[in-house]
């Protein structure tokens, strides 16, 4: 994370030529860190839905995002959200 830090202080400043404070740098480095982990939990959490269920939604006749919406969404959720405890 401190790289990270570094890289959005040093690099992204100097290539754009932007006066950003630290604080502000510091910020977009912890966004751009806590964001990566975030989407791997959410990754996952569709994942763990088991793939017959996507085949019975698309067996019914819905499309690929009534199938996200109405069937693979909800029971993601759940395992979404028990990773952020």
């Amino acid at each position: 994370m401190l790289v990270q830090v570094f890289i959005v202080f040093f690099g992204i400043t100097a290539a754009l030529g932007l006066d950003i404070s630290a604080l502000v740098c510091g910020t977009i480095a912890l966004v751009i860190n806590s964001s990566a982990y975030i989407a791997e939990i959410i990754r996952a959490g569709i994942n763990a839905v088991d793939k017959g269920q996507m085949e019975a939604a698309r067996s019914l006749g819905l499309n690929y995002r009534q199938t996200m919406k109405s069937v693979i969404m909800p029971q993601a959720i759940k395992n979404i959200f028990t990773s952020f405890r």
